[in-house]
């Protein structure tokens, strides 16, 4: 079996456009047919959630915009995202505190809809979720084979679809994450190179690529909260996502003082005393950290 090289991973890991890369096997090769890593779900039908519930996130938009969605409604989008979701709690910690904010989100998106604010960039931020927890999902199926040592090209082609998934959905030109994209087309040509000795990866392996999905999720939701704000459009959501991120990047006691900085921020966004020099020095903040904890500090 051939897995891709240092080169071609290159290309696979640059910001192409969602769905670019296809989670199949080449057309005319035949699937792997290895079973799955004990106690993980089929890897067929896996992630892809967004793709998944495109339609019905399109339609409750299309509702919400007409006024004609009900309470009914939403739970119904909430109830499938978490049933989808819920099967893969046990391959990553992650898992559920993204589906709680996936549902906090369109608990959101609801409150704002009744009160006639909703926007189109809303169900597009609940539909970013989707994405984290496909990313989350295929992370942890990685793990789990490397925990294992049983690997296929399953688990593999899964993150990299992921991944580039998440890479297309973020602005280009931001440096915090074009820095951890470096990183991380460094750590995933580590894992390339076991693969193609037919070895499943280490976990330390998967572990940094674990550490750069925490951080790019991390400042895409810095990204995306910074936008809305000087917009004077974020919700409470949009500041509890990035506090949810730096949980899981960076543990309890930097989500503390997140939240703390957060709440400054918030007040001056609703005193209109907000500037982008704000931001930067949350930014910087947060880019500090993780290379403290990439050094051992």
């Amino acid at each position: 079996m051939r897995f891709p090289t240092a080169l071609a991973l290159l290309a696979l890991l640059a910001a192409a456009p969602a769905g670019a890369q296809d989670s199949n096997p080449a057309r005319g090769q035949r699937a792997n047919p290895a079973a799955p890593v004990q106690g993980q779900p089929a890897a067929e039908g896996q992630a892809r959630l967004r793709v998944r519930f495109e339609a019905a996130i399109t339609d409750l938009q299309q509702r919400a915009a007409a006024r004609g969605a009900t309470r009914e409604d939403y739970q119904r989008v909430a109830d499938q995202i978490t049933a989808a979701a819920q099967a893969y709690d046990g391959t990553s910690p992650a898992i559920l505190p993204l589906r709680q904010r996936a549902a906090a989100r369109l608990a959101d998106i609801e409150a704002r809809a009744r009160a006639g604010a909703v926007e189109a960039q809303e169900f597009d931020a609940l539909r970013d979720q989707l994405v984290d927890l496909d990313l989350e999902i295929a992370l942890g199926r990685l793990r789990a084979a490397a925990k294992a040592q049983k690997f296929t090209r399953a688990e593999y082609q899964a993150f990299v679809d992921a991944w580039t998934a998440r890479a297309a959905a973020a602005k280009e030109g931001n440096p915090e994450l074009d820095a951890v994209r470096s990183r991380a087309k460094a750590a995933l040509e580590a894992v390339a190179k076991r693969a193609q000795a037919a070895a499943a990866p280490t976990e330390e392996e998967v572990q940094a690529l674990g550490d750069c999905v925490a951080e790019y999720r991390t400042f895409t939701a810095v990204g995306a909260l910074e936008k809305r704000a000087l917009e004077k459009k974020a919700s409470q959501a949009d500041y509890d996502d990035v506090v949810s991120a730096v949980r899981a990047a960076s543990g309890e006691e930097i989500a503390k003082k997140v939240q703390a900085r957060l709440a400054e921020l918030q007040a001056a966004v609703e005193g209109g005393r907000i500037t982008r020099e704000q931001f930067a020095e949350l930014r910087g903040m947060l880019v500090k950290r993780a290379r403290a904890a990439a050094s051992g500090g």
